[in-house]
């Protein structure tokens, strides 16, 4: 609004230009920028101990476009007005000084040196920028932002973080009643869907860490993984499909480990492999240097080049065989010995079928020397 060439020059307004008074602020209208001062100090007695409304307060950016850059004061903060044409402007704010203490009164200040920039609330929430570079956005001591230029370094401290972004999401959650930190990832595009979850500390009754990766984790991929660690030791990993455990391993603190599949397994080293094959049904152990064992309570099997040892109850079964034939080859050969006294009183000659006595000594003396090598023996 213009003022009219009276209102430009009445008395009552030309009297105050060039006025300065403080004052302070009684109300405030955020929204067109004005507020009223009530002054106790004036260069016009005029002025003194007035209510003075719709000032104006300058800014450091403002413009019909919609710039700006201000700052709304609080009621009570101590303003300067001054007059231009009968209207007021509030030049600025000021902190209130305790004289007997010769520091600024009202809330503790941000400690700062020459150069720093601050911009801060009475909250406690503040944004530094300081003269040695570093850039400090602050809510509490346990919500911080640095930003070191000198090291190219950004540092966050704060107690829950989220960061969300149209290809997914990052969280990181402390619950402080279990001790546990929380942390989720889900990222989504056009071919994968993913939620990866990891949790530390006090995750469960028996738990300390656990970490999840649902479907999707691998391109066209319908699994999910689990590993979790319990308070115990035990380090069991499992993979699964459509809710259904497919493999697990379970790796325990005395060193005992448990491997659960429904489809095949298979163990391979430098020198040999174990492999259960779940179409066919069997299991079948090679030995690729050495020799292959199954040893049990009651005995064992040993494969070695060639041959083939057992032990225990099947030991005694091939020893009480070879004894047999060994018996039998006696028999044989003492039979082969024989002479005896005939109808005449004299020495008779040896069976006509020695022969035969003669060829089972042999093929029982090769069937005891085959038994010995499967025993195990030479």
């Amino acid at each position: 609004m213009v003022d009219t060439i009276y209102e430009s020059r009445h008395p009552s307004r030309r009297a105050v230009d060039g006025t300065f008074c403080f004052g302070y602020v009684k109300s405030v209208d955020p929204t067109n920028r004005l507020c009223t001062v009530k002054t106790f100090f004036a260069t016009s007695e005029a002025l003194t101990d007035k209510h003075i409304k719709n000032c104006r307060w300058m800014s450091a950016d403002a413009g019909p476009a919609g710039d700006d850059m201000t700052s709304i004061p609080r009621t009570g903060s101590l303003a300067l007005v001054f007059f231009i044409q009968g209207e007021p402007f509030v030049f600025g704010f000021f902190r209130g000084q305790d004289k007997k203490g010769n520091a600024s009164g009202g809330a503790a200040a941000v400690p700062l040196t020459e150069g720093d920039k601050i911009i801060a609330t009475r909250a406690g929430n503040y944004v530094t920028v300081k003269a040695n570079g570093l850039i400090q956005i602050q809510g509490k001591d346990t919500l911080r932002m640095l930003f070191l230029p000198n090291k190219s370094e950004w540092l966050t401290l704060c107690r829950n973080f989220e960061l969300k972004t149209d290809g997914g999401y990052t969280t990181w959650r402390s619950d402080d009643s279990l001790n546990t930190l929380h942390r989720t990832v889900y990222r989504k595009d056009m071919a994968q869907s993913v939620v990866i979850l990891e949790e530390k500390g006090n995750v469960s009754s028996s738990l300390i860490y656990r970490k999840a990766i649902g479907p999707g984790a691998i391109l066209g991929s319908a699994l999910s993984y689990e590993s979790t660690i319990g308070i115990d030791g035990t380090v069991t990993t499992n993979v699964g499909l459509l809710g259904q455990v497919l493999h697990s391993t379970v790796v325990k603190a005395d060193g005992s480990s448990t491997v659960t599949a429904t489809g095949d397994v298979s163990v391979t080293s430098s020198f040999g492999n174990i492999t259960a094959n779940a179409t066919a049904g069997n299991i079948i152990a090679k030995a690729t240097v050495g020799s292959c064992e199954l040893e049990g309570s009651g005995g064992k099997l040993k494969l070695d080049k060639g041959k083939v040892g057992l032990s225990g109850l099947s030991g005694e079964l091939v020893d009480l065989t070879t004894q047999s034939l060994q018996l039998l080859i006696d028999t044989c050969t003492n039979l082969l010995k024989e002479t005896h006294v005939g109808n005449l009183g004299y020495p008779t000659s040896p069976p006509t079928n020695a022969a035969d006595y003669a060829k089972t000594i042999v093929d029982a003396t090769a069937l005891k020397a085959k038994l010995t090598l499967l025993a195990g023996g030479t």
